[in-house]
């Protein structure tokens, strides 16, 4: 389920950064910023929940910090 969710986030800062690619070419800074920004905030979202995928150190057999 959470590999489903990071997939759908990751078709979305590559939608955004095409998206992005566009604006670039067309010299339409404004929008060109707003879609790095869809993209950062993409990539935030993604590294969040890559966090639900790492095991704990307990669940590793370490002592938590």
């Amino acid at each position: 389920m959470i590999r489903d969710e990071i997939a759908a986030v990751l078709g979305q800062v590559a939608a955004h950064a095409a998206a992005g690619s566009v604006h670039a070419q067309a010299g339409t800074d404004a929008m060109l910023a707003a879609e790095l920004r869809c993209c950062a905030a993409s990539i935030m979202s993604a590294s969040a929940l890559i966090q639900h995928l790492r095991p704990s150190r307990r669940q590793q057999g370490g002592r938590a910090a």
